[in-house]
Parts: structure tokens; C-alpha cells; sequence
């Protein structure tokens, strides 16, 4: 399967030099897509999913490093190779720490080395996604981790401010975990953290999040979710899914049950502050607990003191 490349250089000459190396090398391992600027790359990468884009520092149309800024930006999966036309290796080393993932100097002398730098470029860039993304995820069930939770509930955040919409956030508790631990031992509780977390997943959106927060809590995000009645509807998907999938895996032998608590709140109908928007959650989810655990409570602005009329009770019968 042939390598997708991205020849993004404004001099014929140069671009016809590039293609030549390439071509000379292994016809048959690039497939090359050639545009003379920065604006006809971005559109040529909204277009198409590319392995590896070949960068010109000198376009037209980009001032400096923008071009480097503006590709990872949104082509961010995509290894990048600057080439440049100034022997100056501060010059490189700055696009590489934009992150570009190598740099050449324009001119037959450093082109032999083209074909090596876009394979070493892109194993570079899997390695380095391979490491942001363990960074970004919890290793036992694969969700995003606390840090990635945090930052798309910003973005969530943000994005319902601009338009005018509303945010939902879960927060949500194994009932009965800590049980499981104590009479079938962790590997079994590894499991039951795995199953939920499959369960939960297959309850939402493509656009929401799952993730896992550590222990057995875990959160959700629920873009454009903006009323109590929403959130009860996504919170006992959430109680039902985790509790079947768990129940599924006929581990326990029937001697214990694993439910789900679960907390709601809305933004920006109870605060427009995200770190109160996630207390009011997790209060929320404590009163789910408190009341007996396999159900949905909804936040108030007021602090939660008894489960209240907005609660949902989500078990079955």
C-alpha cells in the first residue's frame, strides 16, 4: 500500500526535483499529490488523509512557521518534513520543535535523503502519537484519562458558549465494587471495570466521552444535552448499559451485583464554572449512592442533601 505524500512547494523546479528523488527511489511506495501553496494544502488535506506532508518554509501565502502551525492543526495524524531553502540548522531545529518531524534543505546535495526522512518522519510521528496517547488514556480499559477528560469538557464547554448550547456531564460510581474486590480479587475486579466501561461506551454518542477518572468512577460528556429531562434519558443508558455488561460476564456467580450511581449536571443551566459543574456532579452522584445506589440524579444549584423528586430510578420492575 503506497504512502500518501503531500508535496506542498510553490517553485516548479523544486517540486519537480522532489518528485524526480521519490520517483528514482520506489515508484511504486509514494503516491504524490503536489500544491503550490499553503491555503490549496489545508484544502487538499480536508480533502484526503495523507501519511506525510513535504512543507516549503517559503510559500506565498505563510508568514514564517505559520504553515507548520496551520498543517498540524489540521492535519494532526500527519508527519511532517520541512524543507527549506536556508542552510541554517536553527531554522529546522524551530520547525521541529513546532512539531514537524524532520527538515531538509532545498537542492539535489539533501534530497538522497528524502525517501529516508519521510519513513524515519513517520515512524517518528507513530511513536510520538503512541506516547501522547498513553499519556491521554487509562491503560486498563482504554478510555481518555482525567487530563483528556478536562480538556474536552473545555472544548465542550467552549463550543456551547459560542452557539448557544448546553453541556450535560455524567459522573458515575460501580455500586458493590469494592465487594468484588474483597471476596473474587482484582483480576475479577479488572474485568467488572472493563465490562462497564465497554457497557457505557456502547450507551453513547459518537460525539460524547466516557472516560475513566480512576477506581471505579468514571465521567461522561454530553455535547448538546441541555435540560434535566435529557440528562435522565443519557444517565439510565448509562445505569442499564454498565449493569448488563457486567451482569454478562457471569463472573460473580450470582453472589453479588454491580449497579451504577450516577450524577448529572448541566451547563451552563446550574454554572457556567466547570470545576462546579463537575462538584455538583459528583454530589450528585453521591446522593444516587446514598439512596441506594442503580439510579439518576439530577443536580440542583443548591447543595444535594436527599434524593429528590428529579431522581430516576433506573432498575428494572
Amino acid at each position: 500500500m503506497p504512502l500518501h505524500v503531500l508535496l506542498v512547494e510553490d517553485d516548479p523546479f523544486d517540486a519537480e526535483l522532489a518528485e524526480l528523488e521519490l520517483r528514482r527511489e520506489r515508484a511504486e511506495r509514494y503516491e504524490v499529490r503536489h500544491v503550490p501553496g499553503l491555503e490549496a494544502a489545508l484544502a487538499a488535506l480536508a480533502d484526503a488523509r495523507f501519511d506525510v506532508v513535504l512543507l516549503d518554509l517559503g510559500l506565498p501565502d505563510a508568514c514564517g512557521f505559520e504553515g507548520v502551525t496551520r498543517v498540524i492543526a489540521n492535519a494532526p495524524e500527519a508527519a511532517i518534513i520541512v524543507l527549506t531553502g536556508q542552510d541554517d540548522d536553527a531554522v529546522g531545529a524551530q520547525a521541529v520543535a513546532l512539531g514537524a518531524q524532520d527538515f531538509l534543505v532545498k537542492g539535489v546535495g539533501e534530497l538522497h535523503r528524502l525517501s529516508r526522512a519521510i519513513e524515519l518522519g513517520i515512524e517518528r510521528k507513530r511513536r510520538m502519537e503512541a506516547v501522547r496517547h498513553a499519556g491521554l488514556h487509562d491503560p486498563l480499559t482504554g478510555l481518555p484519562n482525567r487530563a483528556l477528560f478536562d480538556d474536552r469538557l473545555a472544548a465542550a464547554a467552549n463550543r456551547a458558549a459560542r452557539y448557544g448550547e448546553g453541556v450535560a456531564v455524567a459522573f458515575v460510581d460501580l455500586d458493590g465494587f469494592k465487594a468484588v474486590n474483597d471476596r473474587f480479587g482484582h483480576a475479577t475486579g479488572d474485568e467488572v471495570l472493563k465490562a462497564a466501561a465497554r457497557g457505557m461506551s456502547e450507551a453513547v454518542r459518537a460525539i460524547d466521552t466516557v472516560a475513566r477518572l480512576g477506581g471505579d468512577e468514571f465521567a461522561c460528556i454530553y455535547p448538546g444535552v441541555a435540560d434535566p429531562q435529557g440528562a435522565r434519558v443519557v444517565g439510565k443508558r448509562l445505569v442499564l448499559a454498565g449493569a448488563e455488561a457486567v451482569a454478562a460476564l457471569d463472573l460473580l456467580g450470582g453472589e453479588l451485583e454491580v449497579t451504577l450511581s450516577v450524577g448529572m449536571a448541566l451547563y451552563p443551566q446550574h454554572t457556567k464554572s466547570l470545576g462546579e459543574l463537575v462538584r455538583l456532579a459528583d454530589e450528585a452522584m453521591y446522593a444516587a449512592k446514598r439512596a441506594g445506589g442503580a439510579r439518576v440524579v439530577v443536580a440542583r444549584r443548591a447543595p444535594l442533601r436527599v434524593p429528590t423528586a428529579i431522581e430516576e430510578r433506573s432498575k428494572a420492575g
